[in-house]
């Protein structure tokens, strides 16, 4: 026997609509990884463009450069980089690459040189999750560092981001309180990023404090509950 699954797209375009309200004024990202969480990422992400969705998160950067094919003109956010050839390949591609380390900021800047073009990346700050990103304590360094090069022409921070727990509000409150104060540091050290993304689904739509300018909504886009 075989499964067959059937996707309706209307009612995908009905979620992405109730997103967007529920989301406003901060702009909506339809994260589509793992194949658009199994419904079938071109479909998907030719339907979000339709609906007027600005910003897809991709994961990495191979399914980064799949969605490039299907839009020229969306920004694709890309946060799983393994490598500098991967990171060449998403400013390649002109990817929006997540930089959660010291190390893979000075790659993303040499990609960046070789290629020409400056790299536009979201800086992401470890809030107390642990899934990746900076160190509070080194935080201050690797803005500095990111100013600099900026500064060369080598990337722009167009962001700041972080992943949270969203179980419970407490330890998301001092998530946020450390996300804040990078926020700060941040423009402290010269930068001035344009778009500061924390919440996935959950905290997108119970709590508007945690929208910020731009909420990364998957798995509620696809009627799968957190």
């Amino acid at each position: 026997m075989s499964a067959r699954v059937e996707v309706d797209l209307e009612a995908l375009a009905d979620n992405l609509r109730a997103i967007r309200d529920r989301v406003a004024p901060a702009a909506h990202m339809l994260v589509v990884k793992d194949d658009a969480y199994g419904h079938g990422l071109v479909p998907v992400v030719r339907r979000a463009r339709a609906e007027g969705v600005g910003w897809l998160g991709a994961f990495d950067v191979e399914t980064g450069i799949a969605v490039r094919a299907e839009t020229a003109d969306a920004r694709i956010f890309s946060w799983l980089i393994a490598s500098r050839a991967e990171a060449a390949a998403g400013i390649e591609a002109g990817l929006d690459l997540g930089v959660g380390d010291a190390e893979l900021l000075e790659d993303v800047a040499d990609a960046a040189a070789t290629a020409g073009r400056p790299a536009q990346v979201h800086l992401k700050i470890d809030t107390g999750l642990h899934r990746n990103g900076i160190r509070p304590e080194r935080w201050p360094q690797v803005v500095a560092r990111a100013a600099e090069l900026e500064r060369r022409g080598l990337i722009s921070v167009v962001g700041i981001w972080s992943h949270i727990g969203e179980a419970s509000d407490a330890d998301d409150d001092a998530s946020r309180a450390v996300f804040d104060a990078a926020v700060a540091d941040a423009h402290a050290a010269g930068l001035r990023p344009r778009v500061r993304h924390l919440s996935a689904s959950a905290a997108s739509f119970a709590r508007p404090e945690f929208r910020y300018d731009l909420t990364r909504v998957g798995a509620f886009a696809y009627g799968i509950r957190s």
